[in-house]
Formats: C-alpha cells, sequence, structure tokens
C-alpha cells in the first residue's frame, strides 16, 4: 500500500471517475478521496466502520484513474486490499454478501436457481 503515499492530488482522476461522478462529486467516492480515506485508514487516524467500507466498495476497479494519473497510481489495487481487509473485519456491505452467497449456493450472483439461471436467454 505504499502507493497511497504517492497521490499528488492532482485531480486528473476525478474527470474519468464514474462513480465520482454518480455521487455528485463528492470527493470522498472518488480515486483521490478513497486514497485519501485509505491512508488516513493505514496512519490511524481513521477507524474501520461500514461507510468507510461503503466508499471503498462503490470503486468499479474501471482503471480510467490509473491511465488518466501522473504518478500512475494503481487505485483499484489499493481498493482491492482495503476491501480484503475489511471483509476480513466483516465490513462487507451486505448487498455483497447476499451475492457471495449465491454464488456459492446457486452458482450465480442473481440469486437464481442453478436449473434456471439460463432462462433470461431468449432461443
Amino acid at each position: 500500500m505504499e502507493q497511497i503515499h504517492y497521490c499528488s492530488r492532482c485531480g486528473f482522476c476525478r474527470a474519468v471517475c464514474p462513480t465520482l461522478n454518480e455521487m455528485d462529486m463528492n470527493e470522498t467516492y472518488g480515486p483521490r478521496g478513497r486514497v485519501n480515506l485509505v491512508k488516513a485508514l493505514e496512519e490511524g487516524h481513521l477507524n474501520e466502520s461500514m461507510a468507510l467500507s461503503m466508499r471503498i466498495y462503490t470503486c468499479t476497479t474501471c482503471r480510467a484513474c490509473y491511465f488518466k494519473c501522473p504518478a500512475r497510481i494503481e487505485v483499484d489495487k489499493i481498493m482491492e486490499k482495503t476491501r480484503t481487509k475489511l471483509y476480513k473485519s466483516k465490513l462487507t456491505p451486505s448487498q455483497l454478501l447476499e451475492m457471495e452467497k449465491s454464488i456459492i449456493e446457486e452458482g450465480n450472483p442473481f440469486g437464481m436457481l442453478k436449473e434456471e439461471r439460463d432462462k433470461w436467454m431468449v432461443d
């Protein structure tokens, strides 16, 4: 997670982040904001919480920010590592836990029975 210290806060990532735009440009939903949240968490200035988890899990890991970033910070990798930490702390959003359960039990994320999972396809 060394890369969290390399963010120069230039803001180039803001223009390409799909969730930042959807969340009314709330900084904590964008790459720069999320990196700052992870940095605060790592430095002990912020505690793990479900509110933090919701911010971290809104990242689509699309890597658009990586391609705009002059420092080539891999925000997606930072988010994945942070998600792992939050998962181990039992701070994963319930919707994702339901999806995980469905994949394990039914082989698909939609909660459909195994026998019915191909019904959405048109002949």
